[in-house]
């Protein structure tokens, strides 16, 4: 299947959005929706879902936008910016600017949960348009907040997630401020008689009555109502567990392709490449350019500055999540590091995330090893000990590995669970311990760090003995560029989900990383 999407940025007032643009065939559109996604954790669940309703609109010769909110994804800013729900709407905004911008004359404007809130809002003041789709809207904000709060302190399970500055709202996969809080508590879906006079599809839950609003909506003239199924295991599940509704889809390029016109006309958008992302410190500005890498064409973000990078980062996700990292995690290191000269790259291995939809392969498995050692070697300056390993859960075992293969200058291992090595690669017949594991990596030249959750780190004891650990630590300290180290941090949880885990992490990380990029 040809590859219909382009990945570019879109100029917004604050600072740039990320963005993939998905155009048909012939490069000519009956219409172009731009596709408002939720917020947090429910747009990780979600990011698969969305991809497929770009693509299956594309191959319906109707182009789609999707992209990232500022301070999001890949879009510039961050959590820590001011009234950021402000910053949504213009983010919208800036996307139908950039669809007309291209030619496009029928825009259609298409949310998900809080994303279908959002872009009713801005249906209302900036109709006409061709159509709008509400995908399981949020009605109220104060509803949602409450309701992804709640959802943190279960995910949590105990862990203290107190650091959060006073006054910030925790959620899963990021934190509000107090101004966002307010402003998001206060967002409504507009009322019936305030929504603009287009064609509007409404999709609500299966077997949930609608809330009074809905019902008034749906009684109005030009709204078609669907009940839909799999919301639920869609949103209410780890990324990792979520089912794509191809029903809903399908329903929904069902009725698009009704209400639009049949006649198509040419885009002409312009889609840079990679775009400076201005820094909120300093007065810095940092590149960042979208990569294909090797003969799969896996996708990928380099973030870099100017001048010869000391060292490049390549990060590794837990399975299922894309290249953002856990909590966005991935973006913001990218962005502090590259201003102390270093190179990183946060990129989604075969079949995941923004990649080419290959088969998926096993969690831990040879496939995924090969495209972090294809990464590292694709953007490394000069040879594998340019290049530095991060990576989560799965991810660190595929990071400790590939770092092994390559060469690398270190590894620097998260929350990992996981201690075997294949069969053909061992060369013994030790089967998940942890410190011949890492003696392994040691012995390989490769500097190792493990950042483990309190949780994390009793199973590591429990698998290795506290015994042989310390001893594998004081063997190897000798030579640091081969040391082997382990960090504990108790306010970490395993999917670093927490404000005050991940801060610490940030910190220790950042200082174990500079410092490993610095040794001569």
């Amino acid at each position: 299947m040809p590859d219909l999407a382009v990945p570019t940025w879109i100029p917004h007032d604050s600072g740039p959005l990320f963005a993939w643009l998905h155009r048909p065939l012939d490069g000519r559109s009956r219409a172009t929706v731009v596709i408002c996604p939720p917020l947090a954790r429910e747009h990780d669940a979600s990011h698969g879902a969305i991809r497929v309703l770009a693509e299956r609109l594309a191959w319906a010769d109707i182009a789609a936008v999707r992209f990232d909110y500022y301070g999001t994804g890949d879009s510039a800013g961050g959590e820590d910016d001011e009234t950021l729900v402000d910053s949504w709407l213009a983010s919208i905004r800036a996307v139908v600017a950039f669809a007309r911008e291209a030619g496009e004359r029928h825009v259609v404007l298409a949310g998900l949960r809080m994303g279908a809130t959002l872009a009713a809002t801005v249906a209302a003041e900036l109709a006409p348009f061709e159509a709008l789709v509400s995908w399981d809207p949020c009605v109220e904000g104060r509803a949602f907040v409450r309701e992804q709060y709640m959802l943190q302190r279960l995910t949590l399970r105990g862990i203290d997630g107190s650091g959060a500055p006073e006054g910030w709202t925790e959620i899963p996969g990021g934190c509000l401020s107090p101004d966002t809080t307010e402003q998001l508590r206060t967002i409504e879906l507009p009322a019936a008689d305030k929504m603009p006079a287009t064609p509007l599809l409404l999709l609500t839950r299966v077997g949930e009555a609608p809330p009074p609003p809905l019902r008034e909506l749906i009684a109005r003239a030009g709204v078609t109502h669907l009940e839909v199924s799999g919301q639920p295991e869609l949103l209410q599940t780890p990324p990792s567990e979520a089912t794509i509704p191809f029903g809903t889809i399908e329903a929904i390029v069902s009725y698009l392709s009704a209400v639009v016109p049949l006649d198509t006309r040419p885009l002409d958008a312009d889609t840079p490449s990679h775009v400076s992302i201005p820094r909120r410190r300093n007065n810095h500005s940092i590149v960042e350019r979208a990569v294909r890498l090797g003969p799969k064409g896996l996708f990928g973000i380099v973030t870099e500055t100017h001048g010869d990078p000391s060292a490049t980062v390549v990060f590794l996700n837990a399975f299922f999540d894309h290249h953002l990292g856990p909590s966005r995690q991935w973006v913001e290191l990218s962005r502090q590091w590259a201003e102390q000269g270093v190179q990183s790259l946060r990129f989604d291995t075969s079949g995941l995330g923004d990649s080419p939809l290959l088969p998926v392969p096993p969690l831990y498995s040879e496939t995924l090893v090969d495209d972090a050692v294809q990464a590292g070697e694709d953007v490394s300056l000069c040879a594998g000990r340019d290049v530095v390993f991060v990576g989560l859960c799965s991810g660190a075992w595929v990071a400790a590995m590939a770092a092994r293969r390559l060469g690398a200058r270190a590894a620097n291992l998260i929350n990992q669970m996981y201690w075997n090595r294949p069969v053909e690669d061992s060369g013994d017949e030790t089967t998940d311990d942890p410190v011949a594991f890492l003696h392994h990596l040691s012995a390989s030249g490769v500097r190792t760090t493990l950042f483990l959750s309190a949780q994390d780190h009793e199973c590591l004891v429990a698998a290795a003995g506290q015994g042989r650990i310390a001893l594998l630590e004081a063997v190897d300290r000798d030579e640091p560029a081969a040391r082997i180290e382990v960090v504990r941090i108790d306010a970490l949880d395993h999917d670093v989900l927490s404000y005050s885990g991940r801060r610490l992490l940030a910190e220790r990380l950042t200082e174990v990383v500079l410092g490993t990029v610095t040794q001569t």
